[in-house]
């Protein structure tokens, strides 16, 4: 298994001198299989570098074929869909996996993310082929070789985290993701958090530890810090502190620090970086604020 990370910022994306090691792009993952198959993870403004890197490879030809993980539809994780080059290529297909939303559709969400009035070519006049799925967590699929399991994290309507299984590794990321105690803002959590506050933080958490444990690749969101994060816990995002618990119940080999608040200049991001791999100082887990093109590559057990 590689991955490749081709944006880490939340958000929004902008280009300035103080950003530029760790770039200005949204999120967008890709875990390439040693099987062959290729499972993107969210369509920031980051997907764009990824749809030039496919172009050389099948999908240039109009041979590819790949699964599109979405954890929501918020501007900054589908933003880059309609600058996909591979989108545009005959014989290429893709299947596009979404949470089951109680208001809307994934059809009717593309569909206006395409709309002609803001882009020349409609959803439904992509030249590759496109198949639509609605996820409902917690849940699991087959790709070939790979498995996709998926559970619903602390983010606006329904968020979802993944964990991607294959060859006997494992990559797992629960980004965006709010602080239990201090926001629920998941679909149905504000109700249950309500009926029983320390059972549901409870049994959250530890369904959240069970999701990600002994997984070799762990993505956490660390927007905030313990101070930024004052006033704007209901914003959806978290912590290095939240990361570097996580990481303590579930020991990955990698931690990465993820969805960089947008305007944070670089020696801020490499500071985070810092304060987190001098707390795991003396465990094996290695922490790391990924850049757009960083590669893991994990091989096969």
């Amino acid at each position: 298994m590689k991955i490749t990370f081709y944006g880490a910022r939340g958000s929004y994306p902008l280009s300035d001198a103080t950003q530029r090691q760790f770039g200005g792009h949204t999120t967008c993952f890709h875990v390439e299989c040693t099987t062959g198959e290729h499972i993107i993870i969210d369509a920031g403004t980051g997907i764009r570098a990824l749809g030039d890197r496919l172009m050389q490879k099948e999908f240039g030809r109009g041979e590819g074929v790949a699964h599109m993980f979405f954890t929501h539809t918020h501007w900054d994780h589908i933003l880059g869909l309609p600058f996909f080059n591979p989108l545009f290529i005959r014989g290429n297909t893709f299947h596009l996996h979404t949470a089951k939303l109680p208001y809307a559709n994934i059809q009717g969400i593309f569909n206006g993310l395409f709309n002609p009035d803001i882009f020349p070519v409609p959803f439904n006049e992509l030249d590759a082929q496109i198949e639509l799925t609605e996820l409902k967590p917690p849940g699991s699929l087959s790709i070939g070789a790979a498995t996709v399991s998926y559970m619903q994290i602390n983010h606006n309507n329904i968020t979802l985290g993944f964990r991607v299984e294959a060859g006997g590794r494992s990559f797992t990321v629960v980004s965006d993701n709010a602080i239990i105690e201090l926001a629920r803002m998941g679909d149905g959590f504000a109700k249950k958090y309500n009926a029983d506050p320390e059972g549901f933080v409870q049994s959250y958490r530890e369904a959240q530890r069970r999701f990600a444990l002994n997984t070799d690749v762990l993505v956490c969101d660390t927007h905030f810090t313990a101070e930024t994060i004052q006033g704007r816990e209901h914003w959806g995002h978290s912590t290095p502190d939240e990361a570097l618990r996580l990481a303590r119940e579930c020991t990955p080999r990698h931690l990465i620090l993820h969805h960089h608040d947008p305007e944070l200049p670089d020696t801020e991001v490499i500071a985070k970086e810092r304060y987190v791999q001098a707390a795991l100082e003396g465990t094996d887990i290695k922490a790391v604020a990924p850049y757009p093109g960083l590669t893991i590559d994990l091989g096969d057990t």
